[in-house]
């Protein structure tokens, strides 16, 4: 069975659930890596795109979405705790057409709690923290809906969109978008020096 493109996919069973108070202003997936402005002096709280009394239903989304990942890894992936960077590339793994497929059977667009949508959600989160355990400038930045959150770095002032990445994956030509490969360079990247400021 061939798999719908990323944006396809996206649009179809994540575009639905945007409200017309924070509709969707991006088509279909977000690029992997965006960068931020943020002036001279700047606080980081500026870059948040919801007030503080609002972020706190998306953090407890993206953190129930982990912690069902950390259940559904160990019987999907055969993956124990603690979360690594292993299990990222046992989704790798596991994300092969033919399981895609089945999930996308069993997924109703309009169902909000259809498999293809959980299970892309539970992954993003893992992913997410996969990249702030590791880096400690990375921290999460939460939007609603919740899968619009993304891992954001301070120093090198960019945005991971992380449930992006996972929809990605799961489509036609998901081996292309190697997860792991996305964490890694993801990483590497951070590592690099900052360029200093103009001017």
């Amino acid at each position: 069975m061939a798999l719908r493109r990323a944006d396809e996919l996206y649009d179809r069973y994540f575009g639905p659930w945007y409200m017309p108070e924070r509709p969707q202003l991006h088509p279909g997936t977000r690029p992997d890596i965006e960068e931020v402005l943020l002036e001279v002096g700047q606080h980081i709280g500026m870059l948040q795109p919801l007030d503080p009394e609002q972020r706190q239903l998306p953090r407890e989304k993206v953190q129930g979405m982990l912690g069902a990942f950390l259940q559904d890894g160990e019987r999907l992936l055969k993956q124990k705790p603690p979360l690594s960077r292993d299990w990222i590339a046992a989704i790798d793994t596991w994300a092969t057409n033919e399981n895609v497929a089945a999930i996308l059977a069993k997924s109703e667009p309009l169902n909000f709690s259809n498999p293809y949508l959980i299970l892309c959600c539970e992954f993003g989160a893992g992913v997410g923290d996969v990249l702030c355990q590791n880096r400690s400038t990375a921290q999460w930045i939460y939007d609603w809906p919740y899968w619009d959150s993304a891992v954001f770095d301070l120093n090198r002032k960019v945005r991971f969109p992380v449930f992006h990445w996972v929809v990605k994956r799961m489509t036609e030509l998901g081996s292309e978008e190697s997860l792991a490969d996305k964490v890694e360079a993801a990483l590497a990247f951070l590592d690099e020096p900052a360029s200093p400021p103009e001017g």
